[in-house]
């Protein structure tokens, strides 16, 4: 099963991901004064073109390799351990 979460705004909610179904955060979500638990990794979590504003993001679990670049993240809190993750913007490649 797939959780893809796009196109809405989800404000003081609490949002757990984890590796039992696929998490897609798409284009048009915006994230605002939300938790974030997280228990997965690269390969069933994806970040596509959303924004993250006044979160906390917790690693519950080592979330190794994701990459975050694709999200607008602003004010947010990260706890826990993050291992060859990337975040900032990446220049296309050719």
């Amino acid at each position: 099963m797939t959780l893809h979460l796009n196109n809405r705004i989800i404000s003081g909610e609490t949002i757990d991901i984890n590796k039992k179904e696929a998490t897609i955060l798409g284009s048009g979500l915006v994230l605002s004064g939300c938790v974030l638990r997280l228990r997965t990794d690269a390969r069933a979590f994806t970040i596509a073109e959303c924004r993250i504003e006044k979160c906390s993001i917790e690693a519950k679990a080592k979330i190794k390799n994701v990459r975050w670049c694709n999200a607008w993240i602003e004010q947010c809190t990260l706890r826990g351990i993050f291992t060859g993750c990337d975040f900032g913007t990446w220049a296309p490649a050719f």
